[in-house]
């Protein structure tokens, strides 16, 4: 059953869906991983991301594990993809630009090839007019094993959180910064904690306490399909709102130079078996004082 089930969600929509996909893809403008991250830094605007598990709450089946469907967050987040903001950058898997598909690892390739496949309906249905930032500069070590890009990569998201005050909306166990220094040039953190799943349902929670800081601060969500709606409001209600899930992750696997994903200490990572494998190498005592808010 195991490889019926695999052969279902990759190899039928490679081999039998991807041959035709080039002849019907829309032609869309997605900048690089790099060039994102310079025009949200330069243009001090916000930036959202759409990936695999977005593209399918919208085309009407499930989405990650975590997030539970509805057609209230499918409209939410068609909202989101529609905006068309100047101070939003909507965010897509750069390998709707079918070129940059061979920047990425073998294996990353077939995922995305099938990804494609699946959502091509959906795809053709798209704005292809707009410039769309890449959803994957949060995934540059995996999908690339490219380590001169990842260099670019993390030093941009630092440079992004250099001197500013930040607030970081994320699940209970994300920890997003923590162990490593990915946020440490950040003037101060604070932290809003929403659900580990379905955090959707407590978007208007979660606003209320995010919309109480400073306008001056750069807010960072981490929060799965739930982050994409936030940013939104969060953008309209005149922050700099950026979505940064998994870049934490990434960035650990790219220290340790890990060959594949990995559970990390201390960290949930819904991408591997053993998704959270505790606290015993985590010092959580900064990490702690940072917590302003928890919503279950």
């Amino acid at each position: 059953m195991g490889f019926l089930r695999k052969f279902i969600k990759i190899y039928f929509w490679l081999w039998f869906v991807w041959p035709f996909v080039r002849y019907f893809m829309p032609k869309f403008r997605v900048l690089g991983p790099v060039e994102t991250l310079n025009y949200v830094i330069e243009n001090k605007i916000s930036c959202v991301r759409f990936g695999d598990g977005e593209l399918g709450i919208l085309r009407g089946s499930n989405g990650p594990g975590f997030q539970r469907k509805s057609e209230q967050l499918k409209e939410s987040l068609q909202e989101v993809i529609d905006s068309n903001r100047r101070d939003l950058l909507v965010c897509i898997p750069r390998v709707f630009d079918l070129q940059s598909i061979s920047s990425l690892t073998e294996r990353s390739q077939k995922h995305w090839k099938a990804v494609l496949s699946k959502n091509i309906l959906y795809i053709r249905r798209m704005n292809s007019k707009v410039l769309y930032g890449d959803a994957l500069f949060t995934r540059s070590y995996i999908e690339t094993k490219n380590e001169k890009l990842c260099d670019k990569v993390f030093g941009q998201i630092k440079q992004l959180c250099h001197g500013r005050s930040l607030v970081i909306i994320e699940g209970h166990s994300t920890r997003l910064g923590v162990g490593n220094d990915l946020l440490a040039q950040a003037s101060e953190i604070k932290r809003i904690l929403g659900p580990a799943r379905n955090a959707y349902a407590k978007i208007d929670e979660i606003l209320n306490v995010a919309s109480s800081f400073p306008k001056d601060c750069l807010i960072i969500v981490a929060l799965g399909p739930a982050a994409k709606p936030l940013a939104l409001k969060l953008t309209q209600l005149g922050y700099q709102t950026v979505d940064l899930g998994h870049a934490d992750v990434e960035y650990e696997w790219f220290l340790r130079k890990a060959p594949a994903k990995m559970p990390l200490p201390g960290k949930q990572v819904h991408e591997v078996h053993d998704r959270y494998s505790g606290t015993e190498k985590l010092d959580l005592s900064q990490y702690i004082n940072e917590i302003v808010a928890r919503i279950d």
